[in-house]
């Protein structure tokens, strides 16, 4: 869990990253709202490599 101010510095620094707020989560997104939040991260992980431009 991150500030909001956090969370917008990670999005400029980190290539391919989204702001992702998942309303009426407690303090464990991964618990809490599980498909949500895993359904992000995993999208994140097969997308992340082209628009990092990674090979």
């Amino acid at each position: 869990m991150f500030a909001l101010a956090s969370g917008q510095a990670a999005q400029r620094e980190i290539a391919g990253a989204q702001l992702v707020a998942f309303p009426c989560c407690g303090h464990f997104p991964q618990v809490e709202a599980f498909r949500s939040f895993h359904g992000v991260v995993l999208g994140f992980l097969a997308h992340g490599d082209k628009e990092r431009g990674d090979q």
